[in-house]
């Protein structure tokens, strides 16, 4: 079966969840899928495991262009999105956010055999930390509510918003909470170390330069009280 990692308006890199996620599904036998909005040209998307990677192909709007041709390259945007989004294949599609949940949504009704839908709803649309009109904040609680209710499941980042979401949409089932950094921090001294001497290395050879001796011993004073604080975390755990 493939696993879809659907956010075409974010960047896979912006989240270490997002990776942990696509591992997760990798190492159950997926086929691994990321949608997004990082050009499929970057030889660092090879490095993160999965088989695929799919660019949502949009053209950049800048800020100095006509407000006619603006809206024309806005509606013909979303036409690639949605064009691109048909040809995907079923499976398991893990929408990053509302808006992506909602294309998701509306290319299904589309399909005989639908995608099995997962909110990956982060601190949830609603509760965002955004100015919205009365109107706004209606549409976005019927349209949250009524899309995580045809989903699978949905995934948040802690119990708090956990219990906020069943109470405000009374659902019978809480969403599952996967946190963004574990509860518990395993620190490798030898792991610190090899990645401390790394970047001594990376810095050492980055401020070669005459003038830049002083940034370069900075940074490494930095790593020697960094190697400090790791011990002294590892002695309170």
């Amino acid at each position: 079966m493939v696993y879809i990692k659907y956010m075409p308006f974010q960047s896979i890199r912006n989240a270490s969840r997002n990776r942990r996620e696509i591992s997760a599904a990798h190492e159950y036998g997926f086929e691994t899928i990321v949608f997004s909005c990082d050009p499929t040209k970057d030889d660092g998307m090879l490095m993160e495991g999965y088989e695929k990677h799919i660019w949502d192909g949009t053209s950049p709007l800048k800020p100095s262009m006509p407000r006619i041709k603006k809206i024309y390259m806005m509606i013909k945007n979303r036409l690639s999105l949605y064009s691109r989004t048909l040809m995907l294949p079923n499976g398991v599609w893990s929408c990053q956010d509302l808006l992506a949940l909602r294309i998701a949504w509306l290319i299904s009704r589309l399909r005989i055999r639908k995608p099995i839908l997962i909110y990956d709803a982060h601190e949830f649309e609603l509760g965002r930390n955004t100015k919205r009109t009365a109107i706004q904040q209606k549409s976005v609680k019927y349209w949250e509510r009524f899309l995580m209710s045809r989903c699978a499941f949905s995934i948040v980042v802690n119990e708090t918003i956990a219990d906020e979401i069943q109470k405000i949409y009374g659902f019978h089932e809480r969403p599952i909470v996967v946190r963004s950094t574990p509860s518990l921090w395993i620190i490798d001294p030898d792991i610190c170390k090899r990645e401390r001497m790394k970047m001594i290395q990376y810095f050492s050879e980055s401020f070669f330069e005459e003038g830049k001796q002083e940034i370069y011993e900075s940074y490494k004073k930095e790593f020697d009280g960094m190697d400090l604080d790791m011990e002294k975390t590892k002695s309170r755990s």
